[in-house]
């Protein structure tokens, strides 16, 4: 009897921790719908990575695919040129993943995640 309580106890121990090891995995992921208020969110994201520099994402941001690259605008004169030729502002790259239930933004360069708790995403493959 001691022997089938351990077994029990064991398996039910196994699952448990395969359970959580799951729901600790990031996932590449991609968002679900074109919703207004979802992209607003991650615009909002980026914007507070960037430090709250206003920026322009596409309507599909994320659709199709589960990075993306944000490069700051040149300073330019009134005839539209740059400033001093090049610029030296280097792009960002985002990544969407999925954790659990909930939606994350990654800043690649810095590896700082935040929550998007108004996007709904789904799974796509195993993040690295």
């Amino acid at each position: 009897m001691k022997t089938f309580i351990s077994v029990v106890v064991a398996t039910i121990g196994a699952a448990g921790c395969t359970t959580m090891a799951m729901e600790s995995e990031r996932y590449y992921a991609n968002r679900v719908s074109t919703d207004k208020a979802q992209k607003q969110a991650i615009v909002d994201a980026v914007s507070e990575f960037m430090g709250g520099k206003s920026i322009t994402l596409a309507d599909d941001v994320f659709i199709n695919e589960h990075s993306m690259t944000v490069e700051r605008q040149s300073a330019v004169d009134s005839r539209g040129l740059i400033i001093d030729g090049r610029h030296n502002n280097p792009a960002r790259s985002f990544t969407l993943l999925k954790l659990a239930d909930m939606c994350l933004i990654r800043d690649d360069t810095s590896q700082v995640e935040l929550e998007l708790p108004t996007v709904a995403c789904v799974a796509q493959s195993k993040a690295k």
